[in-house]
């Protein structure tokens, strides 16, 4: 298998036997871990939609799609590393999954995003709920720059708080 045809999301399996059955809306993600795959495997193939959909409605008016799009375009996607998983099984209805997503910004620098990101389970679908940021230590982030976790709102609005 060459690699152009593995899922961006680090499993090691074909993406069309990985993250593009949720992607396309053929199958829903069976645990919080997978949706979360799926969701770093979106960004790095720039499906705002399917975003934006496996985001809890209720938390939905926090995301800004043309900014998640921006945002999504403008970084090179290289490796996404999970953690650890709390709960999160296809059985639960809360889960909890830490990961750590490398890639270049624009300007071609090397970022890590980490992330400690809580979901839930209603009506047999994993929704992602809200993720804590926290910025590697060497890693500064300007407080009117794109909040590195997707919402769309400026650092300082959101997870610079």
């Amino acid at each position: 298998m060459s690699l152009a045809e593995l899922c961006p999301c680090g499993s090691q399996k074909a993406y069309t036997e990985c993250c593009e059955p949720f992607i396309e809306g053929k199958e829903f993600a069976p645990t919080a871990e997978q949706l979360m795959r799926s969701r770093y495997t979106a960004y790095s193939k720039i499906n705002v939609d399917y975003l934006v959909e496996t985001t809890h409605p209720s938390r939905r008016s926090d995301f800004d799609p043309s900014s998640i799009r921006e945002w999504a375009t403008e970084n090179n996607w290289i490796k996404l590393e999970v953690l650890s998983t709390k709960n999160g099984k296809s059985t639960d209805t809360q889960g909890e999954v830490e990961f750590r997503a490398s890639f270049k910004d624009a300007d071609g620098i090397a970022r890590t995003h980490y992330e400690y990101s809580s979901f839930v389970k209603e009506q047999n679908r994993w929704y992602y709920v809200s993720g804590k940021f926290q910025p590697p230590v060497n890693q500064k982030i300007d407080r009117n720059a794109p909040c590195p976790c997707g919402s769309g709102k400026k650092y300082k609005k959101c997870c610079g708080k």
